[in-house]
């Protein structure tokens, strides 16, 4: 069970707060994650602050700490079992645009980012998805993301354990963020049929 990620920085807003008009092209945009260790919180905060979004993190009521919790993760998480999560203060359907953040558990996507989007079934618009791995052993994740968003994603990005050590995935989030900020191609709800976008590849830069 390599891989599993997750956080406690909290870069959300208050229940009530005006919602960000972005970086300047008025696009709303919300970016939620899940962050066991902090590294998906790093890109989520770095993606956020790129594109003036709000921030939702994603809040699991289950204690995941050390090896238990991990195991626990990795458990939950093959069942496909979504997690007991804090309501989310932000209803996504006031966006233009909400990107979704998650690490890799066994395979597959958080129970945290799971449990969300349960909680907003048919609620989303535009979305663009990004996750956190320590191994190639994302495959489907996106799949299963725009499966549960109900709609292709228009961006995609992947950052591997190694790039956040060595600061190599700023370049990676430099053009994900670039794509969002610029006009967005036709989306389609069929999430079989990718949209234009960035998926990452699995080089690292040396």
């Amino acid at each position: 069970m390599a891989g599993m990620e997750g956080g406690t920085m909290d870069g959300s807003r208050n229940k009530g707060q005006e919602i960000g008009s972005g970086n300047g092209n008025g696009r709303r945009t919300l970016v939620a994650y899940y962050s066991r260790t902090g590294n998906v919180a790093k890109v989520a905060d770095e993606v956020a602050r790129e594109l003036g979004a709000d921030v939702e993190r994603i809040i699991d009521r289950k204690d995941r700490r050390g090896i238990r919790g991990w195991l626990r993760a990795g458990s939950d998480s093959t069942r496909r079992k979504p997690a007991d999560i804090v309501e989310p203060s932000r209803d996504p359907a006031e966006y233009d645009l909400v990107i979704i953040g998650s690490s890799i558990w066994n395979k597959t996507i958080t129970t945290p980012v799971r449990a969300y989007m349960h909680k907003f079934p048919g609620r989303f618009p535009r979305v663009a998805f990004f996750v956190n791995t320590g191994f190639n052993r994302y495959a489907g994740a996106f799949e299963e993301l725009g499966g549960l968003a109900g709609k292709a994603p228009v961006a995609t990005l992947v950052i591997h354990d190694r790039e956040l050590k060595r600061g190599a995935h700023l370049a990676k989030i430099q053009e994900f963020v670039g794509q969002l900020a610029g006009p967005f191609p036709a989306q389609t709800d069929k999430t079989g049929e990718a949209n234009p976008g960035i998926a990452a590849s699995d080089e690292v830069n040396a």
